[in-house]
């Protein structure tokens, strides 16, 4: 595992983060997912000592929602080898927002990767080709023990692979601003949460039918918040979808316009060579009818002929302009 990569970085939301912690606190055990979201580059401007403006490029990877499988081996078998028709099953029509995968091991340490998980991570980057794969999102999630208190703490890590090795990449996570947790804000690394046993686990036990979906066994506002994501997601990108059509159209109707202005010109240039071809026609008409008013004014013309002797003779030779 390297450093993290400045110019990449990660961002989600607080709600997505904590509904997906959520979540994975109320699993029976091990547990992994899915993150769907979108990738964009972001352009920033860094201004010097001298006053010289540069500017940087930065990627950014959103997320937007997750999907829990709720087990381990869910879409692969105990060696990592993926099996697609499981992966296809589980996504369903979310396949296409793909951009990465989580894994929530308990009891683990959060920057010690396994190899089974690197060959996953790179069977996941073959299959979903259509993203780069240093896009490729691996979120790694444990609850760990805290000395001298008895609340776990959830820890995570985003991961990318580059070459052969796993590098950490930057989270930010957004819409905490307000908050009173004055520690979920300053660390944003990791979550405090209660711990599973005591009077809060009596209440959310006897809470649990209204709490937790009795069909896959997630937690109804979880459920509901992803549903919210979900449909919010499917808004905007209709909107994206019409906005590139109507954009299309603009561009379709710009260049039926330019090839119309095109005919236009060549029309124009024929005509102007048809009126000067009809102009250059009718000067020459003119000229030879001014040729013959003068023939008809002047007739015959006659000159005389010298003698061969060099005496004068009296034979001229009458000169006629015959004008066909």
């Amino acid at each position: 595992m390297t450093t993290s990569d400045d110019t990449r970085s990660v961002r989600i939301s607080g709600v997505t983060l904590s509904s997906l912690l959520f979540q994975l606190q109320n699993c029976d055990g091990d547990s992994e997912g899915f993150l769907l979201g979108g990738s964009f580059s972001v352009e920033l401007g860094a201004i010097s000592d001298s006053q010289e403006q540069g500017k940087k490029e930065k990627k950014q990877t959103c997320i937007q929602s997750t999907v829990n499988c709720g087990k381990k081996y869910s879409f692969y078998d105990c060696y990592g080898s993926l099996i697609v028709e499981d992966v296809r099953s589980v996504l369903k029509s979310d396949l296409q927002y793909v951009i990465g995968w989580f894994s929530y091991r308990r009891g683990c340490s959060k920057h010690l990767t396994s190899l089974r998980e690197k060959a996953i991570h790179q069977s996941l980057q073959q299959l979903f080709a259509h993203i780069d794969k240093e896009d490729f999102l691996f979120l790694l999630l444990s609850d760990e023990a805290v000395y001298n208190t008895a609340i776990p703490s959830i820890e995570y890590v985003f991961y990318q692979l580059s070459d052969t090795a796993f590098q950490t990449v930057h989270v930010e996570v957004v819409n905490l601003l307000s908050t009173t947790q004055s520690l979920y804000h300053l660390v944003p690394s990791s979550l405090v949460l209660p711990s599973n046993t005591g009077l809060f686990n009596t209440v959310v036990n006897d809470s649990r039918d209204q709490l937790i979906s009795r069909v896959d066994g997630v937690p109804q506002e979880a459920k509901n918040m992803q549903s919210l994501f979900r449909a919010v997601l499917n808004r905007m990108q209709s909107l994206e979808e019409c906005v590139t059509k109507g954009n299309e159209t603009v561009e379709q109707l710009a260049e039926e316009v330019a090839v119309l202005k095109h005919e236009k010109h060549q029309r124009e240039l024929k005509l102007i060579g048809q009126a000067t071809t009809a102009a250059t026609s009718t000067s020459n008409d003119d000229s030879l009818v001014d040729l013959l008013l003068i023939a008809d004014k002047t007739g015959p013309q006659t000159v005389k002929q010298p003698s061969l002797t060099g005496e004068d003779t009296d034979d001229t030779v009458v000169l006629s302009q015959d004008i066909a």
